[in-house]
């Protein structure tokens, strides 16, 4: 049977020394982390009870949401082991994060929204616009990891340096910017890396060296000018 618990990360700790609780599911000496999205401070947090301390003003809310948690994370580990399915950690937590449910466009929402809480606002801002951007190129709120491959990004770097008149250092930030948010969601939930579209044979990411970045401006300068 699984060990789930919720600790204290607190070597991911912010600024303002508050560190993530997460839900940590063990099995055969196999961990996977499920973070709930709360920080606490350290002298908050009862390392030998896993709950929060009385003295943090939101103890009883919290504490409630983290029984929940415990509490479906438990149901569905029984579940898995009744019906003789897959029981490990890491299928534990796919089913507790639904990443069936998970796509590139969500995944990226979850992920602009930690860069606000930690009061990034000017990454926020040129990051949600990027997304934006790219949600329109797609067309659709949806997109499965497996249909974010090598040539729907090849094209959109092509339609950025074509249609939108963008520089290719420009280009590789928007593509620096989907594979940060890729890497984010193979951390958090697990997806599989046989699909990952970036990497040698695939979409490597490279800065335009300084003679063709100059060489690529001047002709969209006088392209634009004619």
């Amino acid at each position: 049977m699984a060990t789930i618990n919720i600790v204290l990360r607190k070597n991911y700790s912010k600024s303002d020394g508050t560190c993530p609780l997460a839900l940590r599911i063990t099995k055969n000496r196999k961990s996977r982390f499920i973070y709930t999205g709360e920080y606490v401070l350290p002298k908050h947090w009862d390392d030998n009870k896993k709950i929060i301390k009385k003295i943090h003003p939101n103890s009883a809310r919290l504490n409630n949401m983290l029984k929940k948690k415990i509490s479906e994370a438990h149901e569905i580990a029984l579940e898995a082991e009744s019906k003789k399915q897959d029981s490990s950690a890491k299928y534990i937590s796919k089913k507790i994060t639904g990443e069936d449910q998970q796509d590139f466009f969500s995944v990226s929402k979850i992920y602009l929204s930690n860069l606000f809480k930690k009061k990034k606002y000017n990454q926020h801002y040129n990051q949600e616009r990027r997304i934006r951007i790219f949600r329109k190129f797609v067309g659709s709120d949806k997109l499965s990891f497996q249909d974010l491959n090598v040539s729907l990004l090849n094209r959109f770097d092509s339609f950025l340096i074509h249609e939108r008149g963008v520089s290719p250092r420009t280009s590789v930030n928007y593509l620096m910017l989907i594979r940060t948010i890729y890497n984010f969601a193979r951390r958090e939930f697990d997806i599989d890396y046989k699909i990952y579209p970036f990497g040698k044979g695939k979409i490597q990411i490279k800065f335009p060296s300084p003679k063709k970045l100059d060489s690529i401006v001047k002709k969209l300068f006088f392209r634009n000018h004619k």
